[in-house]
């Protein structure tokens, strides 16, 4: 919608595709490696990352338009990880990249139609501390910078 909504949704997207390029490279045999700094494989961690899109920008969104977020602490998160790598420590290479392509495509579209209003709205985030941030630097943290937090230690685990 704005300079500023296309700007976020360009910089998800080159993390995205980086994620993608990444992926797609991985020689099967290291797809199950463990990833040093995170204790879970390959493959479920791009897998996570990819579930994640979705959900979390619609946090963050929800926080934006002022409707209530839905309460998350770490140990919940932590949980929620946990969770999610027993379920799928045997996914494929082809799952995950469906579930990132799927998600990325839809956070993509919905992150570039955000209007300034939006992106200007403070909004406290438990799992951040008591100080309100903005939806904009929300986005860079949580959507993008998850992108970010995660594929330095997947291309470097099977580097």
């Amino acid at each position: 919608m704005g300079e500023r909504s296309q700007a976020l949704a360009e910089k998800f997207e080159a993390a995205h595709n980086d994620l993608v390029s990444t992926i797609e490279s991985i020689p099967d045999d290291k797809w199950q490696l463990t990833c040093q700094n995170d204790k879970r494989p390959v493959g479920v961690v791009a897998h996570h990352v990819g579930v994640s899109y979705a959900p979390t920008f619609e946090s963050v969104r929800m926080a934006g338009t002022g409707q209530p977020v839905p309460p998350m602490s770490w140990d919940m998160l932590n949980a929620m990880n946990a969770e999610h790598a027993v379920e799928n420590a045997s996914c494929t290479r082809e799952d995950a990249l469906a579930v990132i392509r799927k998600n990325g495509s839809h956070v993509r579209s919905e992150m570039a139609n955000l209007d300034d209003a939006v992106l200007d709205r403070d909004v406290h985030f438990p799992l951040f501390g008591p100080e309100p941030v903005t939806v904009e630097r929300m986005l860079d943290m949580l959507v993008i910078g998850h992108i970010g937090m995660h594929l330095p230690n997947i291309k470097a685990t099977v580097a």
